[in-house]
């Protein structure tokens, strides 16, 4: 009987276990879905912001198809990877309205140290980057150079198509990750995940 008693507590022991497991998970799926969530809005709203305003609509037909005349051609050096988007991306003014909506967004999306660069890839090139180069959400000395990516050819790099090209048509905002950074030549933040 004392062995019956004993299987019988440790049965209802381990069932008890098994619940608690299954009760935390969903606890922590349910957290870490409000986390995503929170973290997707910023991208809605910068994504409305590029959809609706006169600055950023020509930037695609400017960047223009890989090779077609009159489009932006590959980067010397970079050929594979990169586009130059020299006066196109660097247009003072369009620079500064991105600057500015990327600035609040991700100042009121209150994510420091989570959402630590806004891009614009039109044509799926990266054109525009906020902050340039990121100093402000990480410990002194730790560095974000985002200056690497500026013409970085999505669909083109042998190393990101394939994550490109299940991104970049989607629909919705898609986390791909974690991605080696191009960022800059010596990326102190090597690793991030990407929401496109």
């Amino acid at each position: 009987a004392g062995l019956v008693t004993i299987n019988s507590l440790a049965d209802a022991y381990s069932a008890q276990l098994k619940d608690d497991a299954v009760d935390t998970a969903n606890e922590l799926g349910l957290w870490i879905s409000s986390q995503l969530d929170e973290a997707l809005l910023p991208l809605f709203a910068m994504s409305q912001f590029v959809k609706h305003l006169d600055a950023f609509k020509q930037l695609p037909y400017q960047i223009g198809p890989r090779g077609a005349p009159g489009s932006a051609p590959p980067l010397l050096g970079k050929e594979i990877s990169h586009r130059n988007v020299t006066g196109i991306c660097d247009d003072p003014d369009v620079s500064k309205v991105f600057n500015d909506i990327a600035a609040n967004v991700k100042k009121d999306a209150g994510m420091e140290g989570i959402l630590v660069n806004v891009q614009l890839a039109p044509a799926s090139v990266v054109c525009l980057l906020h902050p340039l180069v990121n100093t402000e959400d990480f410990e002194d000395g730790i560095v974000m150079n985002n200056t690497g990516a500026v013409g970085h050819d999505l669909l083109n790099d042998p190393n990101r198509v394939a994550i490109a090209r299940a991104t970049v048509p989607a629909d919705g905002v898609v986390i791909a990750g974690p991605l080696k950074l191009i960022q800059g030549d010596v990326p102190v933040v090597k690793e991030a995940f990407i929401a496109r």
